[in-house]
């Protein structure tokens, strides 16, 4: 995939899917940001019908970087299935890096 900048990632196949169904583990976009789910929290229902849930997730670009939103459960998120394949460097030359896929 290409990351572009603002938060959007272009060539990847996303699925919607309520707050509410998010489990820890899961990957999600985060306001914009590719995430992996690392806490879930879900508050009971208001006087308003919906209950909040509490979204934290790791960045998988940037390491260390933790992302947060709180949404109503009904409120749909992007989901996106990680897949990560293993290449060997071959050549770095002027910012241009040449691999071998290892398949």
């Amino acid at each position: 995939y290409t990351y572009l900048s603002g938060g959007i990632m272009s060539g990847v196949q996303t699925a919607p899917m309520e707050a509410h169904h998010i489990k820890k583990g899961s990957h999600v976009l985060l306001k914009g940001r590719p995430c992996k789910i690392v806490d879930v929290k879900t508050s009971k229902t208001g006087k308003h019908g919906h209950a909040k849930c509490n979204i934290t997730g790791m960045d998988v670009l940037i390491r260390d970087k933790k992302l947060n939103e709180v949404a109503p459960g009904h409120i749909i998120f992007n989901s996106y299935d990680l897949q990560k394949d293993e290449m060997e460097v071959m050549d770095i030359e002027e910012g241009a890096v040449s691999c071998l896929d290892s398949k």
